[in-house]
């Protein structure tokens, strides 16, 4: 009698600890999650954009939530554009837009810095490339 009695404790607190995970597992998953923006500012980086939107999309693929990817191309005279491009084309997340002068480029940026999303924004132009995508990509995969 005593043995059934502690066997009914246990499996009564064995099935309120599994409906407690799993309330608190479901909450957590479709908890309304807070959009977050990466923008990428490039010029004439065909040498390492394809590489950054790849490490992006990796982070955006493993993490719940909408992510988005914006790429501003600063009037690029290499392959930049085509090669955003056609990344865009493959993948829903990245958009490219062109800026065609530097007094342009603030404009643009406002539109994307809303305040509907977190926002990530990176100068990936020359001069200023490694130490501050990899700052924003450590941030964002965080």
């Amino acid at each position: 009698m005593f043995w059934s009695v502690v066997l009914w404790i246990l499996t009564l607190y064995g099935a309120w600890a599994l409906v407690r995970h799993t309330v608190s597992f479901w909450r957590r998953r479709h908890a309304a999650q807070v959009p977050v923006r990466f923008v990428l500012i490039v010029q004439d980086s065909e040498d390492g954009v394809e590489g950054w939107l790849r490490q992006l999309m990796a982070l955006a693929r493993n993490r719940p939530g909408d992510r988005g990817i914006v790429v501003l191309d600063v009037n690029s005279m290499d392959g930049t554009r085509f090669i955003v491009e056609a990344f865009a084309r493959r993948h829903d997340e990245v958009r490219y837009e062109r800026v065609v002068t530097e007094g342009d480029l603030p404009l643009r940026l406002q539109r994307w810095v809303d305040g509907s999303a977190i926002t990530c924004v990176v100068n990936g132009r020359q001069g200023s490339r490694s130490a501050g995508l990899e700052q924003a990509l450590a941030m964002w995969d965080g």
